[in-house]
């Protein structure tokens, strides 16, 4: 229960998703979400995680640098 605490804490918006964490999500995935995801499902999600990722801290510069 600790485990599931800690890693969903990676989806807590405060702070801009300060904690946000691919590797977090997708580990929370792998041990809690069994039936809820396919394995293509899982591989689809990374990327889009990592996109997500990616994007956001792009819009974080653009915002910082204005």
């Amino acid at each position: 229960m600790i485990e599931l605490r800690k890693l969903s804490t990676t989806l807590d918006p405060r702070n801009s998703y300060k904690l946000f964490n691919v590797e977090d999500i997708c580990l929370l995935v792998d041990k809690f979400y069994l039936e809820d995801f396919s394995d293509q499902e899982k591989i689809h999600l990374r990327f889009q995680l990592q996109h997500y990722e990616f994007q956001s801290s792009k819009v974080k510069e653009y915002v910082i640098d204005c």
